[in-house]
C-alpha cells in the first residue's frame, strides 16, 4: 500500500513539476 501511495505523489508531483515549467515559458514569452 505505501508503494501505491509513494507512485500516485510522484506522479502528481512529476506533473507539477511539468506545468510549473510551462508556466515560466508562457510567462518568459509574453
Amino acid at each position: 500500500m505505501a508503494e501505491y501511495f509513494e507512485g500516485f505523489f510522484h506522479c502528481k508531483y512529476m506533473i507539477y513539476k511539468v506545468n510549473f515549467a510551462k508556466n515560466l515559458i508562457d510567462i518568459k514569452q509574453r
